[in-house]
């Protein structure tokens, strides 16, 4: 029996998963959740995730002591786990509950649309969550939640081979933050990024330092032949972009190939240099911390991180700089 701790966050949640994959796959999995009192959106999102992948590896698995979990319930956690029954999520004004979305729908209903799928979660898909957030977000802030999410949301299409996504959402007002969780089930950031003959990656850690780099992409880079062009095309910008504007007095979390990467704003207790964790997952998640009221507006604070790039690296795309 594996116990669930008295709290699980984005930061914690994969120390805890490692001992799903030290479980004894002969035996039943039995998940005790007993002592927990809280989860927040990356680790339900994640921990949901994991066990569905649990329930193709062991005979059983029985989940036990929820029923103290309203959150969780409201969040989707336990419906996203095939336990229908125990579902009470509705649209509120505080928090998206966890949706799971295929990655060919999206495309498809944009191509309905007559639209690329860039323009469709812009205006249409990303829209469904600034809206239901509104409330706590001014004009410039819901810009910018926007702009993080669709950066994100386009990371899997474009690079994941993943055949869903899947994310989450909670403002929480003690904070003055919105939590933004996005979860893929594809290749992961090291065999995306080698597509990319320039870099030599030969660990994890490799890979996430090259992603949250500005102008760092596994599909195009300096000296490319025939290197593709547009308002839309890849610059390797999305994760440096959101992880400069979530570190602005929130935070950002990125894990893939067995290791993530926490990054808060830097203050007197941290210089702002990310916390890394070893883990047992598959695909890539990234949770973003984001404040809920910004002054600065997106396409200064974009144009701000443009100037200050590394001379290395690709220039960002037009849309990455919200032209």
């Amino acid at each position: 029996m594996i116990i669930v701790p008295h709290s699980l966050h984005s930061y914690s949640v994969f120390r805890f998963i490692n001992k799903l994959s030290e479980a004894d796959t002969s035996k039943d999995l039995v998940i005790d959740f007993s002592q927990n009192t809280f989860m927040d959106p990356c680790s339900m999102l994640v921990l949901s995730s994991e066990l569905a992948f649990c329930k193709k590896k062991f005979y059983n698995v029985h989940l036990k002591n929820y029923d103290h979990l309203g959150y969780p319930l409201h969040m989707n956690f336990f419906h996203s786990l095939g336990l229908s029954e125990l579902s009470n999520a509705n649209a509120h004004p505080n928090y998206i509950p966890i949706m799971i979305r295929s990655c060919k729908d999206i495309i498809k209903d944009a191509a309905d649309r007559s639209m690329l799928y860039q323009e469709y979660l812009t205006n249409h898909f990303v829209k469904q969550f600034t809206e239901i957030l509104s409330n706590h977000l001014n004009e410039v802030s819901s810009e910018i939640t926007e702009y993080c999410i669709r950066e994100m949301l386009r990371n899997i299409l474009e690079h994941s081979d993943s055949p869903q996504l899947g994310i989450c959402a909670q403002y929480f007002p003690t904070k003055g933050q919105i939590q933004i969780s996005i979860r893929d089930i594809g290749v992961g950031l090291t065999d995306s990024l080698k597509l990319n003959p320039k870099l030599k990656i030969s660990s994890p850690f490799d890979a996430i330092k090259y992603a949250t780099e500005p102008g760092i992409s596994g599909k195009v880079y300096s000296g490319m032949k025939n290197k593709p062009t547009g308002e839309w095309v890849n610059s390797g910008w999305g994760i440096a972009m959101t992880k400069s504007i979530c570190t602005l007095g929130g935070s950002f979390l990125i894990a893939s190939d067995n290791l993530s990467a926490y990054y808060c704003t830097p203050s007197i207790w941290n210089d702002g240099a990310p916390i890394y964790t070893k883990s047992n997952f598959s695909g890539t998640v990234i949770s973003m911390n984001i404040p809920v009221r910004f002054n600065e507006k997106l396409k200064d604070l974009l144009n701000h991180f443009n100037n200050n790039r590394p001379i290395k690296g690709l220039r960002p795309s037009p849309k990455s700089l919200q032209l």
